[in-house]
């Protein structure tokens, strides 16, 4: 597992999004493995307890289709 945290890094690209404060990268080297961790206990608890303070949140589940 690898992952990342940061905020976004205005260059005025108008093509990149920038309307969030902070970014959270988390990768996986097995689908098995993204599911491990989506079903975790504390994967669970860590949304659980910070959603209610979330004012909107953007998921996107990649698959990294590199040979």
């Amino acid at each position: 597992m690898s992952y990342y945290a940061g905020r976004h890094l205005d260059v005025g690209r108008a093509t990149v999004d920038g309307d969030y404060d902070v970014g959270l990268y988390v990768g996986f080297l097995t689908e098995a493995d993204y599911a491990g961790y989506v079903e975790h206990p504390a994967h669970i608890e860590v949304v659980r307890k910070w959603r209610p303070r979330w004012r909107w949140i953007r998921v996107h589940d990649v698959l990294d289709i590199t040979p």
